[in-house]
């Protein structure tokens, strides 16, 4: 089996491509990489062959003539920094054209592709206190447009990918990155706290389940096929502050008003107050088995040493 995939060394990358070792240990996995030299370190494995790719829009060498799966997982952090004209540039090319140009790059190389995993996220959807499945309306907002182009970077091509999986995915929560690990130095002081009014909905799921649904899609790839990469169970805002101070023993007291958010983070704190109840229909119809579906058990595997 010959798995292709981009954005390696992120957050999703790095535990994905362990898992990939232990559970498919005659795969060969490609990784792009901006820089091998950088990410030689990372990774321990005879199978993996490391495929530098500097920029979007330059070329690659890969030589093989079938791509069992490309799981894409490209793309410059939502909230790592404010958004400016140009960092809201850097998030959409990062993603729309990276992804086009990695198609093309592979259309042009001949190279057969199976099955595609895709990310996205639910801020591709309008905000809801509802509970809202795969067929909910779509937001016109930058992030949702964003999402929108990136699917259908994927999506529109069905000559060169016959078969794809979108992930949508909430928060994701692990150790070790993403949304937590900038979260856990505040609350670990005593200084957390909700935000805003706290009402609003958070839709989330765990690194580790998060993996799990992307290696069920690489072996059951027929067809088009879209997620809401979330947990069963969403919390609102000011559920999640109680379920971390109680884990951590410490006090939740604060809160940060939402012009205080505003303008500290300028316009990324729009995504970060959105209200958005996502319930994981088709996962549900599939019986998908969450080994961490209730926020609980998430945190508390994060947060244990």
């Amino acid at each position: 089996m010959n798995i292709l995939i981009t954005g390696a060394t992120g957050f999703v990358g790095k535990t994905l491509v362990k898992r990939l070792i232990k559970e498919k240990p005659d795969a060969a996995l490609y990784l792009l990489v901006r820089s091998v030299d950088s990410a030689i370190s990372l990774f321990d494995s005879d199978n993996i062959h490391l495929i530098e790719w500097k920029s979007i829009y330059d070329s690659f060498d890969l030589d093989v003539k079938e791509l069992d799966c490309v799981i894409n997982l490209m793309g410059a952090g939502i909230a790592d920094k404010r958004w400016t004209n140009e960092r809201k540039k850097e998030l959409y090319n990062s993603r729309v054209d990276g992804t086009k140009n990695l198609i093309k790059i592979l259309y042009e190389k001949k190279i057969k592709i199976k099955n595609v995993i895709q990310m996205s996220a639910i801020g591709i959807y309008e905000q809801s206190s509802s509970p809202i499945n795969e067929n909910a309306k779509l937001s016109h907002d930058f992030l949702g447009k964003l999402c929108q182009d990136w699917e259908q970077a994927i999506t529109s091509q069905k000559e060169m990918i016959p078969n794809y999986c979108i992930l949508r995915a909430g928060i994701i929560i692990g150790k070790n990155g993403g949304a937590i690990q900038k979260m856990l130095p505040v609350f670990s002081l005593g200084l957390g706290g909700k935000l805003a009014s706290g009402n609003q909905y958070m839709s989330w799921i765990h690194l580790d389940d998060l993996i799990s649904l992307i290696l069920k899609n690489l072996e059951h790839s027929a067809g088009a096929k879209i997620y809401n990469a979330t947990s069963p169970y969403t919390v609102k805002n000011s559920d999640f502050t109680k379920v971390m101070g109680d884990l951590l023993r410490k006090p939740t007291f604060f809160s940060v008003p939402k012009f205080a958010l505003k303008i500290a983070a300028g316009e990324v704190a729009e995504t970060i107050l959105s209200n958005h109840n996502i319930l994981p229909q088709k996962l549900k119809d599939e019986k998908f088995i969450f080994r961490y579906p209730t926020l609980e058990n998430a945190l508390k595997e994060v947060v244990s040493k």
